[in-house]
């Protein structure tokens, strides 16, 4: 997996003109760099495509980035890094909040919320912050050089209201299920620890009124022979689809059921609603050998394969790939954490 690298306030500004723009900042997080310390740039390595550089321009993962720096410092809040994961959860939101605006990479609601690119980025960076925020509510951050500095928890009641926002009316954020997964576990963990927030029931109602939505989509029989389990495309309010963009036939992306099991962790632990427990532990029993192969998706060395097909569209999955990979990996593991957690409360 590619590294991120916080650009140094002695960096600032240090891409004044590519395209004829710059978006680097102290805060933004450059896309990957090479084990000698060299910055993947255009045309190294297995990064090569013209069409695509907003890695050069900001990054394309910076609320990613700040998520491992809450988490960081939710870990060890004590320990000798906390000084320095402070400073960096700070300007990063720096920049993903205010800098980027800049870049349009930051974008404001209609009610003048800002958020950071997407719904989906945006609700990786949310998570960040919520675990700073655990460790760390009266954080100072300042947006802006000349702006007085804010609360850590109030900048979060902001950006959870700003997913509230960004929700559509039949309730979803995208016809994609890692977008919305993420932004439902944002705001679950957002009303479960700032319970007194005057938004905070909105928060719950949103991720459970987009979940419940999601959970009620059906899926042609054809695509799946069972009781759907996993998650694929919105095709329509009350439509769920597997077979994704280019594609002839169902696939199953498990980095996505990484995302839902830790949704729907938080959602049982914010309410207690068996039905998202229980939809959690059937793909954590799917993942774990109750499949078409009887095969552990989620192997004996920790690791999770990327996708599964339904090459023969029969409705039952008939190629696995091997191959471990790492997002689906991270992703499993950090939502089989959450939700043995939930389960231990």
């Amino acid at each position: 997996m590619p590294k991120y690298q916080h650009t140094h306030q002695k960096e600032k500004n240090i891409l004044p003109a590519i395209m004829g723009k710059w978006y680097y900042t102290a805060g933004a997080f450059r896309y990957g760099m090479f084990e000698n310390g060299d910055f993947l740039t255009e045309g190294k390595g297995w990064f090569y495509n013209p069409k695509f550089r907003d890695y050069a321009h900001g990054g394309v993962l910076n609320g990613r980035a700040v998520w491992a720096l809450g988490e960081a410092l939710r870990h060890d809040p004590r320990g000798p890094q906390a000084a320095a994961l402070r400073d960096a959860v700070a300007v990063g939101l720096k920049f993903c909040l205010h800098d980027g605006l800049a870049g349009g990479y930051t974008k404001t609601t209609r009610l003048g919320n800002a958020y950071w690119r997407d719904a989906g980025e945006h609700a990786y960076l949310v998570l960040g912050m919520l675990a700073a925020c655990e460790v760390a509510p009266d954080l100072p951050v300042r947006l802006g050089e000349t702006a007085a500095p804010g609360l850590l928890k109030k900048l979060c009641a902001e950006a959870l209201t700003a997913l509230v926002d960004l929700e559509k009316p039949a309730h979803h954020w995208t016809i994609y299920p890692n977008v919305d997964s993420m932004a439902i576990a944002a705001l679950a963990q957002g009303a479960r620890l700032l319970p007194h927030e005057p938004a905070a029931a909105r928060w719950r109602d949103t991720a459970v009124h987009v979940a419940d939505a999601w959970l009620a989509a059906k899926v042609d029989a054809r695509e799946c022979a069972g009781p759907p389990v996993h998650f694929g495309l919105r095709t329509a309010p009350d439509r769920m689809t597997y077979i994704w963009p280019g594609a002839d036939h169902a696939r199953f992306f498990y980095y996505q059921s990484g995302h839902w099991i830790h949704a729907l962790a938080d959602l049982h632990a914010l309410t207690g609603d068996a039905r998202y427990r229980q939809r959690a532990e059937a793909m954590v029993s799917y993942l774990c050998g109750h499949n078409p192969w009887q095969v552990r998706l989620f192997n004996e060395l920790g690791g999770v394969y990327n996708w599964t097909d339904d090459a023969n569209r029969d409705g039952v999955q008939d190629q696995l790939r091997q191959d471990m990979y790492p997002e689906s990996t991270a992703f499993c593991q950090i939502g089989i954490l959450r939700l043995w957690q939930a389960l231990a409360q």
